[in-house]
């Protein structure tokens, strides 16, 4: 009867129909409208039956794929077109054991030559071995395609890795490419059994396109178990290559680099490598299991580099790795980027700041991120790469607690900078921070700005007072040339008197052309150094306790003046061959002074100036309680 379908039960049955059946398919009245194919191995093992047609002779519909095109025995071809297309219609089994790497491969190859929109795997575990494709590429990425995994893992097997120039690449493209999805996929390169002992691997890619990618969205998947290099790569740093508009959300990341045990030579990786506009990296989860403290390492892999502007990267957590961000700008600009609460565990820098090449970098926002910090590193480290000037940074509302047992030896300060012009730092919190606090270079090249305001310091100072070594700065202004410091109503606690050690707050050894330090605390904590062979135009200090710099080691070159603003008490500095000596104090009243400490030159202004008392005020000409004194 004319259309009815002929049934077959596996591919093998149908690629070997006889020349009878053949004939059935043939003609204007056929017996058989096509073949119905109900499982590709075994009956059962697709996601559905599948309908194929007698091919014409002419057009040619091209060589035999294993799922579209099915070359019979006796030369025949049938043919069916996917509208979804499995990997399963071109003979993969997923059963955690056969390597369907081929399957995939011609799967892929087809979405490719009928510019499919969806791809799925079913909920299974597909097993990887090694291929040869143009680039080592499994599956091409291409524009408008939705990858839905359904849960299902793609594994590496052993040694597919098996020398230094091995890679692969998951899912990948040259580009363009734009539109592309891809959902609950797990991809795992199998790390503990394919990594090359002793060297450094190179790059193996789970998702990535080089050049000029659009509105990717990478979403619910697990990358797992890399050895070698970036996982999921946009761009290359290389200017031009952009990625836009990429979204990389609820993903988990476990295990890269030398996190894969015994892995120790790989010292490069950044999970997530990007160069472009506009990026969201949101609500990810990036943990690295290895116990790097319990084997006296460090981890050495970056959970999210990027060389991007409008960078948003936002309720992210972090664990166990050496830096979160890397905050780029090499051939790429990066301007107006956040990266805000985020939860980092255990991990040794919360940014590193790259600036090469005269890139623009600007306008960073570093906030409202939770720190548990294991390692003796910078917090955030804007001074080891800033080659280039860069704009402004805002750290701010941070929480940090360092939980390392602390060392008698100077550590590295958390904020460390050079080349930036404006820094604020607001609203922090850090406890138990080694070192120092923050070292900064001036400069006379660029005109910087520092704000420090509002921030809690907590037995920070990795030194205990009783070691050999306990000169520590809370903050030290180091070399060069400032336009304008800001160091206000910041607190200093030490409650671990024996075991946390700063012993001055703030320290400039720089010229200030404006240097503001009030209303700060410092509770078990000595006061302020300010020390520097050029003159400052102005010093304002509004400070809880004495302001007398003779006495509580306030320093700074001839010709300089403090003024404090809450007692109406102004210094100057005359002369002295001790930074600390020859300063004048200059106050207000309405008598000549009859008590307190007073030196040669202070000054006391008459406020209350009248007939029967009309000096302009009081010079005291010998040192003494009060001193001498001869009206002006």
């Amino acid at each position: 009867m004319a259309n009815q379908f002929l049934i077959k039960e596996t591919m093998d049955a149908m690629r070997n129909l006889s020349a009878t059946e053949i004939d059935g398919l043939k003609g204007n009245n056929p017996i058989y409208a096509g073949v119905k194919l109900l499982g590709y191995y075994e009956k059962g093992d697709t996601p559905s039956p599948i309908i194929y047609y007698l091919a014409p002779t002419t057009p040619d519909p091209g060589i035999d794929d294993g799922g579209s095109v099915i070359v019979t025995t006796v030369g025949s071809k049938l043919v069916h077109h996917f509208d979804i297309v499995f990997p399963e219609y071109f003979g993969a089994k997923g059963d955690g054991l056969t390597d369907d790497s081929t399957a995939i491969i011609k799967a892929n190859r087809y979405a490719v030559k009928s510019k499919s929109t969806v791809f799925e795997f079913l909920p299974k575990t597909y097993s990887i071995g090694k291929f040869s494709t143009p680039n080592n590429i499994l599956f091409v990425m291409i524009s408008n395609l939705t990858v839905n995994g359904n849960g299902a893992i793609l594994k590496l097997q052993d040694h597919v890795l098996d020398t230094a120039a091995a890679n692969v690449k998951f899912i990948y493209a040259e580009g363009p490419i734009n539109n592309f999805k891809v959902f609950n996929l797990t991809l795992d390169f199998n790390g503990l059994n394919n990594f090359v002992q002793g060297v450094k691997m190179n790059f193996c890619i789970a998702i990535g396109c080089f050049f000029n990618s659009d509105g990717i969205i990478i979403s619910g998947n697990t990358i797992l178990n890399n050895p070698a290099r970036q996982s999921l790569l946009f761009g290359d740093g290389v200017q031009g290559k952009f990625a836009n508009n990429i979204l990389i959300t609820d993903n988990v990341f476990k295990n890269f680099g030398n996190a894969i045990s015994g892995n120790n030579s790989q010292d490069d990786h950044s999970v997530i490598y990007l160069c472009g506009e506009n990026p969201i990296v949101t609500n990810n989860s990036f943990i690295n299991e290895r116990d790097f403290i319990a084997e006296r390492l460090m981890p050495l892999s970056t959970a999210v580099e990027l060389h991007s502007s409008a960078s948003v990267v936002t309720g992210n957590i972090i664990k166990n790795f050496k830096q979160a961000f890397v905050i780029a700008a090499m051939n790429e600009n990066q301007k107006s980027s956040i990266y805000a609460n985020n939860v980092c565990n255990t991990i040794g820098r919360l940014a590193e700041v790259w600036s090469r090449n005269n890139s623009v970098l600007d306008d960073i926002l570093i906030a409202d991120n939770i720190v548990s910090q294991s390692y003796y590193l910078p917090l955030i480290d804007a001074y080891t790469n800033t080659f280039t000037p860069v704009g402004k940074i805002v750290i701010e509302n941070n929480i940090v607690e360092n939980t390392r047992e602390r060392s008698t030896s100077l550590s590295n300060p958390s904020f460390y900078f050079k080349n930036v012009k404006n820094v604020i730092i607001r609203n922090n919190q850090l406890k138990k921070i080694p070192g120092g606090l923050g070292l900064f270079n001036g400069s006379s090249e660029i005109d910087i700005t520092v704000d420090v305001s509002n921030n809690s310091f907590t037995d920070c100072g990795n030194t205990d007072h009783t070691a050999a070594y306990m000169s520590h700065r809370g903050f030290l202004f180091n070399l060069g040339k400032y336009k304008e410091v800001r160091f206000n109503g910041n607190s200093f606690y030490k409650t671990e008197i024996n075991k946390s050690y700063i012993d001055y707050m703030f320290q400039s050894d720089s010229a200030v052309d404006v240097l503001h330090v009030k209303e700060n605390m410092s509770l078990n904590t000595n006061d302020i150094q300010i020390h520097s062979t050029a003159e400052y135009s102005e010093i304002v200090i509004k400070h809880a306790g004495s302001l007398d710099p003779r006495t509580i080691h306030l320093r700074a070159s001839f010709g300089s003046s403090i003024t404090d603003i809450s007692s109406n008490v102004k210094w100057e500095k005359i002369g002295g061959s001790q930074s600390w000596n020859g300063w004048r104090k200059i106050t207000y009243a309405s008598n000549e002074p009859a008590n307190g400490s007073y030196v040669a030159g202070d000054l006391v202004y008459n406020n209350s100036v009248t007939a029967v008392n009309p000096e302009l005020g009081w010079i005291c000409i010998t040192s003494g309680i009060p001193g001498v004194w001869r009206a002006i």
